[in-house]
């Protein structure tokens, strides 16, 4: 969300909540992936991995269902 305070050249109290909430998401990313400079992927990885999640998570409800 840097990009978004850079280009409005102020700091509003909705991107502070927002970052506040996606940093414990995006920390672990971040430790992970190499420093790259000016661009942060750890975004991109945390939404690969919850597509990932949701993706067994639906193959575990189908199958659990399914058993019924």
């Amino acid at each position: 969300l840097s990009w978004v305070v850079m280009f409005t050249q102020s700091r509003s109290p909705y991107i502070e909540v927002v970052q506040e909430l996606a940093e414990p998401i995006l920390a672990p990313f971040r430790r992970i992936m190499p420093n790259m400079g000016m661009i942060d992927l750890s975004p991109i990885m945390a939404i690969l991995a919850l597509i990932i999640i949701e993706m067994i998570m639906n193959q575990v409800a189908i199958v659990l269902l399914t058993g019924l």
